[in-house]
């Protein structure tokens, strides 16, 4: 049972990437006004995040049969986002309406978020043997 799995690897690597690009196309959209074009972007990460943890958690599933709802996914997005997001804000070109502020205000919403699919993931496993759901074993 392995906790980094090739699968996770690659949708952090692509986590990177998309956020990265959306960092960039969130500054020029909100330095040009482009509001419509922004939101058609933030839409398209948000499928584009949403399908490839998808297609990866489940191919994931496949070879590992660690029981986790999700959540290592789900860790792993909060902690890419993040250092992207503030290596974007320290190292990049922010825009003068984008704060640090904002970076952390989305960090302790999605924390909350986090949070609580922990107490799921925890409540739910004590249906699992050493991770593997009970179901499965007998």
């Amino acid at each position: 049972m392995k906790i980094f799995t090739k699968q996770l690897i690659l949708f952090a690597i692509l986590m990177a990437v998309y956020t990265l690009a959306f960092r960039i196309g969130l500054t020029s959209c909100i330095r040009h006004s482009a509001w419509l074009i922004l939101g058609v972007m933030s839409f398209v990460y948000g499928g584009a995040i949403f399908f490839t943890a998808f297609f990866l958690g489940k191919s994931d599933a496949q070879e590992n049969p660690f029981f986790d709802l999700g959540l290592r996914f789900h860790v792993t997005s909060y902690l890419v986002w993040a250092a992207v997001s503030f290596g974007w804000f320290y190292l990049g070109n922010p825009n003068r309406y984008e704060h640090v502020s904002d970076i952390l205000q989305v960090l302790l919403y999605w924390g909350f978020i986090l949070i609580l699919h922990t107490i799921i993931f925890l409540i739910t496993r004590k249906d699992t043997i050493r991770g593997i759901r009970k179901d499965e074993i007998f």
